[in-house]
């Protein structure tokens, strides 16, 4: 489904992603650990080229993201940000149908109707008409991922969703990112929550310093004989 082939990023000087290869399948819950600066985050906004890569291929279903493309494929490649990026100028229910209305997917009415389907299932069906402002930190978020999800993408790329949440929201965002999962959303998490990362990762990947280092199942990861893997592992929540 996502397949990325020697992918190189750099900002200046810097070298953020040295030769990433990595393969995504249908289905897939594919988390992303490491240590801050590793290039967690760089590597999910190369693959919706937020940052475009300086060298290397990235496929998906078999056809390679370009510049010419990649409108197109942002549609079918969702992304859910740490910081939410809702537009404060706007309702609820206005952030979450702008997008799929504008590039056609649903007409004004269907949109509106799939819209609060989904925000009665994540029990904000009566924060239709609020603003971003009257929302809580986890609120925000389960808007932001219901916002991903009328545009009807294939797999979806999450940033650290709960990073900026504070304890006691964490759960509602995680609760609603595991029905996902448990419906078969493919999806590429980068993450620290290593109870979250047990419950939903189909596979592990293990960045440090722009580079993977290690890909398994949790159980797999935390049996390596890479000490670097096992101490961050046994570091984090």
């Amino acid at each position: 489904m996502l397949k990325i082939e020697k992918v190189n990023k750099n900002f200046g000087k810097l070298k953020i992603l040295k030769d990433i290869n990595l393969e995504v399948k249908k289905g897939d819950r594919v988390v992303i650990i490491g240590p801050s600066g590793s290039g967690k985050s760089t590597l999910l906004r190369c693959i919706n080229y937020l940052n475009k890569p300086d060298s290397g291929k990235i496929y998906f279903n078999d056809e390679i993201i370009n510049d010419k493309n990649i409108a197109i494929y942002r549609q079918k490649i969702g992304m859910v940000f740490q910081s939410f990026n809702l537009f404060n100028n706007l309702n609820v229910i206005e952030n979450i149908i702008l997008a799929p209305v504008k590039l056609g997917i649903y007409s004004f009415d269907e949109a509106k109707k799939k819209a609060i389907e989904y925000l009665k299932r994540i029990d904000l069906a009566d924060k239709v008409s609020v603003y971003p402002s009257s929302l809580s930190g986890g609120q925000k978020q389960r808007v932001a991922i219901v916002r991903t999800l009328m545009m009807k993408p294939e797999i979806i790329l999450f940033d650290e969703p709960t990073s900026a949440l504070d304890p006691e929201m964490v759960k509602e965002v995680q609760e609603l990112m595991i029905e996902l999962a448990n419906e078969g959303m493919t999806m590429v998490i980068v993450t620290h929550e290593v109870s979250f990362v047990k419950r939903v990762a189909t596979k592990i990947v293990f960045m440090d310093e722009g580079k993977i280092i290690l890909e398994g199942t949790y159980d797999e990861m935390i049996n390596s004989e890479n000490e670097s893997v096992k101490l961050f592992l046994s570091n984090i929540k």
